[in-house]
């Protein structure tokens, strides 16, 4: 009799259930964070990566570049010292030059029940320089 009334009684089957349930759920909110901050990211080096080759086509300075793509980076809430920022130069033509500029990023990816990766954004631009 007592069996009966243990496995028909229902009080406490909702958290048994919140008790399964909450861990997955758990999972999936800070998954889904994580990778919405590394497409943050990504966007901002982009940006910082176009208007640094903006800047390079226009001044062919190479301290200015990193300045411009520096100043976005901690506009966007980036830490611009951990950035690796590259600058090329590729002529095409006595009259056309390619200014590309490369923006770097190590980032720590989580992956909830797999672990953390080691991965690098890396984002880059070109604007040409004409003579």
């Amino acid at each position: 009799m007592l069996i009966k009334k243990i496995l028909t009684d229902e009080k406490g089957s909702a958290w048994v259930e919140l008790a399964v349930l909450l861990p997955l759920l758990l999972m999936i909110v800070f998954g889904y964070l994580s990778y919405t901050n590394a497409i943050r990211d990504d966007l901002v080096l982009q940006m910082a990566a176009r208007e640094g080759a903006r800047e390079y086509s226009t001044s062919n300075s190479i301290s200015k570049t990193k300045s411009v793509a520096k100043d976005i980076l901690k506009s966007g809430g980036i830490q611009p010292d951990l950035i690796i920022i590259e600058t090329k130069e590729i002529v095409r033509s006595a009259k056309e030059i390619e200014r590309i500029v490369t923006v770097k990023k190590p980032v720590k990816f989580y992956i909830p029940a797999i672990g953390e990766y080691d991965i690098s954004l890396k984002r880059g631009a070109m604007f040409y320089a004409e003579k």
